[in-house]
């Protein structure tokens, strides 16, 4: 790969470039002549031609007999901005096919106001034969050279944008010439640096042939030596983490190249987040992501049985940014990829029709094997009757209710074109939104009836569905934004105006479940269901849970939709929006970033097709309750059973496992799994796993009983200079004696004993093993930053299963227990749907928390100090959840509940405390805590105090000392609906699950 290609490749955005940090490609801009008014101009041609072997195609320019004076080129389209420097230089790269003499080629830009600097080259004359590289110095506070439009001042309003160049000719300067355009750099005076990560590939991925690690590479675009130190952090996506320092010495236009320390043999997923100085103190930070996977793709068949689908935008952006979405989707062994063909790029009025865009889209993904399912949809203006009355005036999105003859044309016209490559259509997107269609459930069914006329009789063979319904809910909710009544339309249809029914369901793995069990409730799926149906949008938000647990949400959703009746899934979406900001809820659904960059999702979704391609579903596994098991066949006859547990975390001897079975983890790594008298042992979390089978078991797969029982902490406590301890609550199931093996790491700073141990368990018998954990004084964990301790628990010739438990001490003096401010800790009750983005949580300034919690005699003292925008509380008593305020709990040992209270500020300013749960033999609880508030409306800040006796809640000073499970969420209402919730930890606030609380120790 020529060193100009692959620069595009490390440094080149597809849009809106960072000029002056990155060489400005030219093959990735449109040029125009302008003021062509001399004679020769009429031979002035522009076109594109190779650049030699660079891969690359450039713009080209051409004049002919007679050749005119001077050419001058405009920069057409969204032209990059170069931030304030003090002194630049720019660099021109130009080819020519044979040495041209020239009087000179002049830069120009144009600053805020429109104001156009000219700059002659550092040394005027022609080009020779070749590679030609062309020097401006510009000094930003003095600019030279010719000044012209705008305000006049003569000044630089900043930014400023390339805006052309001219060709000035001699008479020595021939005719029939041409010049290749290749690119502009910009190196500024001080320390600039272009950052980028190289794995080989242009989705940062690492695939099979790539034998060596990634590396950082900087480049300095400055006009200066380079010299930076720091630190890069790799993380992947467990809990392994690790830092290590950097420095190196670049000049002008070089490069450094930095090999990531690690092992990056086996399928993941990692983060690189680089900390960099340079000598003047100037900081570069930024954070890159990459992966090892075996694609599953690009195949050439079409999908024939179960639909590995994915959805896209890619109409909404650049060609090359098209080809790269195509790249991913194809690589990771994706299909079909649902996407709008939109009405109004396609037929923009009633005469005019434009395929281009979509002819084009076909093309490149069925180059990469995938196909495209055709989103029917939405409105344009010309098409709506003037008789049209939205449904809710008040909900402003797209235009409204087409006219039925122009949206059957539309439709038919689209199947007709594509018949041959597109097989699935769907008629628009939520209809059971107003947001999508502001119209009645009725009308909608008026359009699914002719669209699905229409587009069978272009594509008899086509399979039509119905919009896909957001949620179950919409049905019958009542709410004006909603169109109710559309399960009763559909069923009383029958199926007889769609093939498909689709349906989507967005969010967490559990209210999906519940989402289905209703529909099938409904008799829209399962037995008597008028079609199959299709899960052909839905998705979970990395802004709402993090990258990592979205890959789980891959895996479960998926496989679950599967394992009930579904013909095939489209995860939404596969890049993420750029057009969101980062953090925001709609941004963050993607399986890649913005920028092409895996994330952990990615790879689980490869690993699926992978491992699932072909297959089919046999049954569902029943193990225990909050245990999901869903087996399928390969289709070598392999058994496959997906495992993952929505509740505590169990370890347990399985039975009914055939020798030979292998464990696949969510990124495609198998490991053999040892099998004794047909049981393995295995650690079932919400974490989930595949094992493969030689073959279907015959034998029913059943939990033979656990050998690490009882509840294991959240997290341990040891006070720096002391002890803690665990203790292991061991059994033996079987009926014969069991031999285990105890081994446990402790991290810095911290010592185990013992640190290997075995004993013999006898039938059925049960023993306790304690590891007791010494800290020396220098052990500092908080809650937000623990430590880290493994250990495993063995049985005699089966696998270890290492067990990561979290470590904390002491908080520094006025630091925070929580501080609550991040996307992965807030939980967001509003359903993503257009007309709903006020209502997305925005960051910290939105809605963060920063929860101090201590002890003063025999009190607990809890503050909360809470960035809130809008502060609402309209509700009193056991409805305080509903508005702004703090839900906390509490565990104590020896009590038969938990403690679950309420504190806010009422609408009249005054504070109130509410207690839900309590165990038995407490009353008066509540008045005897007192509760302070205050809220400033200028710092948009509202601060809760409350001291809780300890006698009040039945806590002593040996539970403050020793630790106790604790919880805390504050509730987001600004006004119309509670939005959501920051959580300081899961388990409280959709379903209490104290395992999953930390143990707090105050003492």
């Amino acid at each position: 790969m020529k060193k100009q290609l692959l620069a595009a490749l490390l440094f080149g955005g597809v849009t809106g470039m960072l000029f002056g940090l990155e060489p400005l490609l030219f093959d990735r801009t449109q040029w125009k002549p302008v003021n062509l008014k001399h004679p020769g101009s009429e031979t002035v041609e522009l076109g594109t031609a190779p650049l030699g072997d660079t891969g690359r195609t450039v713009p080209v320019l051409a004049w002919g007999t007679p050749r005119p004076p001077v050419v001058e080129l405009a920069l057409q389209g969204r032209t990059p901005k170069l931030e304030k420097f003090e002194r630049a230089e720019f660099i021109l790269t130009l080819n020519a096919p044979e040495a041209l003499p020239l009087r000179r080629i002049v830069l120009r830009l144009a600053d805020r106001s429109g104001e156009t600097f000219q700059f002659a080259p550092d040394k005027a004359g022609g080009l020779v034969q070749g590679r030609n590289e062309l020097r401006y110095t510009v000094d930003a506070a003095a600019p030279k050279g010719s000044i012209w439009g705008g305000d006049g001042n003569k000044k630089i309003d900043w930014p400023l944008r390339v805006a052309g160049i001219a060709i000035d000719m001699n008479r020595e300067t021939p005719g029939g010439r041409r010049i290749l355009l290749d690119s502009l750099e910009c190196r500024p005076s001080g320390e600039h640096a272009a950052i980028a990560l190289r794995t080989g590939h242009r989705l940062n991925l690492l695939l099979p042939e790539r034998k060596t690690p990634p590396e950082l590479v900087i480049r300095n675009t400055g006009l200066e030596p380079l010299e930076l130190t720091g630190t890069l952090t790799i993380s992947d996506a467990g809990d392994g983490i690790r830092t290590e320092p950097v420095s190196c010495r670049i000049a002008p236009g070089g490069e450094a190249m930095l090999p990531l320390p690690g092992d990056y043999m086996q399928q993941g997923w990692w983060k690189v987040d680089y900390r960099l100085k340079g000598a003047s103190g100037k900081e570069f930070a930024g954070t890159h992501r990459f992966a090892r996977m075996n694609p599953a793709g690009p195949t050439s068949e079409r999908a024939q049985e179960f639909l590995f689908g994915l959805c896209g935008h890619p109409e909404r952006f650049s060609p090359e940014e098209a080809e790269l979405e195509a790249l991913a989707a194809g690589l990771c062994g994706a299909k079909i990829l649902r996407t709008d063909f939109a009405w109004g790029r396609i037929q923009p009025q009633r005469d005019r029709w434009n395929f281009s865009v979509y002819d084009r889209l076909v093309d490149v993904f069925g180059r990469n094997g995938v196909e495209l399912q055709c989103l029917l949809g939405y409105s344009v203006p010309w098409a709506v009757p003037a008789s049209y009355k939205p449904k809710n005036p008040e909900v402003k999105g797209r235009p409204g209710l087409p006219d039925y003859d122009d949206f059957a044309k539309f439709a038919g016209t689209v199947a007709d074109r594509y018949k041959d490559r597109i097989r699935y259509f769907e008629i628009w997107n939520e209809p059971d939104l107003i947001g999508f269609a502001n119209f009645s459930a009725e009308s909608y069914m008026e359009l699914l009836r002719r669209g699905y006329g229409a587009v069978k009789k272009a594509a008899p063979e086509a399979k039509v569905m119905n919009g896909g319904i957001a949620a179950v809910h919409t049905n019958n909710s009542g709410r004006p934004n909603h169109n109710n009544g559309l399960f009763e339309l559909l069923l009383a249809d029958g199926g007889k105006h769609f093939d498909l029914f689709a349906f989507h369901g967005h969010g967490a793995f559990k209210p999906y479940v519940g989402q289905l069990r209703e529909l099938r409730k409904y008799g829209l799926t399962g037995p008597g269901a008028p079609r199959p149906w299709y899960s052909n949008e839905t998705a979970e938000s990395s802004a709402a849970i993090g990258e990592r647990k979205q890959a789980a949400s891959v895996f479960k959703k998926l496989l679950y939709a599967w394992a009930n009746g579904a013909m095939g899934y489209n995860w939404y979406l596969l890049r993420e929006k750029s057009y969101y900001p980062l953090g925001h809820h709609e941004r963050h659904f993607g399986l890649i970033t913005a920028e092409f960059e895996p994330k952990p999702a990615y790879v689980t979704y490869n690993m699926l097709a992978n491992t699932y391609k072909g297959g089919k579903f046999l049954r569902t596994v029943d193990l225990a309750p909050s245990v999901y098991g869903c087996l399928f066949e390969n289709p070598a006859g392999q058994g496959l059973l997906a495992l993952w547990n929505e509740g505590t975390a169990r370890t347990v001897l399985l039975a009914g496992l055939p020798a030979g079975t292998t464990r696949i983890d969510l990124f495609g790594n198998e490991q053999p799994l040892p099998v004794r008298d047909g049981m393995a042992y295995l650690r079932i979390s919400e974490q989930p796993f595949t094992l493969r089978m030689p073959e279907v078991p015959e034998e029913k797969i059943r939990i033979g009983g656990e050998v690490l029982t009882g509840r294991l902490p959240q997290q341990l406590a040891v006070p720096s200079g002391g002890t803690g301890e665990l203790a292991l609550q061991l059994a033996n199931p079987l009926s014969r004696p069991l031999a285990l093996e105890i081994r446990a790491a402790a991290p810095e700073h911290l010592t185990v004993a013992p640190a290997a141990h075995a004993v013999t368990l006898p039938a059925k018998g049960d023993a306790t093993v304690r590891l007791r954990l010494t800290a020396d004084r220098e052990f500092k964990a908080t809650p937000t930053a623990p430590a880290l301790f493994r250990f495993s628990v063995t049985p005699a010739g089966l696998s270890p299963e290492t067990i990561t438990l979290p470590v904390v001490n002491r908080l520094p003096e006025g630091e925070p227990l929580f501080r609550l401010g991040k996307a992965e800790q807030y939980h967001s009750f509003v359903e993503s749907a257009p007309g709903n983005e006020p209502l997305y949580w925005k960051g910290p300034e939105d809605l963060g928390a920063n929860v101090f919690l201590s002890c003063e005699g025999k009190h607990l003292l809890l503050r909360a100090e809470v960035r809130d925008d809008v502060h609402v509380q309209p509700y009193r008593g056991s409805d305080v959840w509903q508005g702004d305020g703090i839900q906390f709990a509490l565990r104590l040992p020896g009590q038969d509940k938990l403690w679950k209270f309420g504190l806010t500020r009422l609408a009249d300013g005054k504070p109130e405390v509410y207690c839900w749960s309590r165990p038995a033999g407490f009353s008066g609880t509540v008045s005897s805590i007192r509760l302070e508030t205050a809220r400033d409306e200028v710092k948009k800040t509202t601060v809760y105090r409350a001291e809780i006796p300890f006698r009040a809640i039945g806590m002593t000073p040996e539970n403050a000392a020793n630790g106790f499970r604790f919880n805390l969420i504050v509730n987001d209402n600004d006004g119309n609906l509670r939005e959501g919730f920051l959580a300081a930890a899961p388990g409280l606030g959709v379903g209490d699950d104290e395992a999953a609380w930390p143990i707090v120790n105050l003492r």
